[in-house]
């Protein structure tokens, strides 16, 4: 295991080591009030299709060195047309030292739109549709795979 990866994985058992309870810190234990708005306001529609929901934190949480290999994921998996929410948190340009490490929104940019995606949406939260804590931290971006289908692997 490279010394980078052993890093990572110290930092993440001290967090857990520590004793995080759910709904502490970075841990909400529950749906994000903003997408659960989009799709109760029918601003996405999620009925009929197939739909995956992982942690709204997923991308703060990686290292960052691994964040290109997500966005690499997401166009593998997703079909032309497709299209990937991202709940972005916590969305600051730096500070401190991760995990959960800070997002600055172009950062998305910067690892969507090289792997075939088209932002179409980009709104910070509303204080009211954040966890609480999460206040002004939060944002919500819309992406649409743009790739052939002969460039999907």
């Amino acid at each position: 295991m490279a010394e980078r990866d052993k890093d990572y994985d110290k930092r993440w058992n001290n967090i857990w080591e520590a004793g995080l309870e759910p709904g502490q810190a970075f841990d909400a234990s529950a749906a994000s009030p903003a997408l659960l708005a989009l799709i109760e306001q029918g601003k996405l529609e999620v009925r009929g299709k197939k739909v995956l929901v992982p942690g709204c934190g997923f991308f703060c949480a990686m290292e960052p060195a691994m964040r290109r290999k997500w966005a690499q994921t997401w166009s593998s998996w997703l079909r032309p047309g497709g299209e990937l929410v991202t709940l972005m948190f916590p969305v600051e340009s730096e500070g401190r030292e991760g995990p959960p490490w800070p997002v600055p929104v172009e950062l998305y940019d910067d690892m969507l739109k090289p792997e075939g995606f088209t932002r179409t949406y980009l709104q910070q939260v509303p204080p009211e549709q954040c966890h609480k804590g999460r206040e002004g931290k939060t944002w919500i971006g819309r992406w649409t795979s743009t790739r052939d289908e002969k460039e999907q692997t």
